[in-house]
């Protein structure tokens, strides 16, 4: 639940590099 607002508040900065991370973990 918490790595959701850190992704939220990364995604300002460059949502397709976290969530590629996020995804590929």
């Amino acid at each position: 639940m918490a790595s959701k607002a850190i992704v939220k508040r990364k995604a300002s900065t460059s949502p397709t590099k976290i969530t590629k991370k996020i995804l590929i973990r």
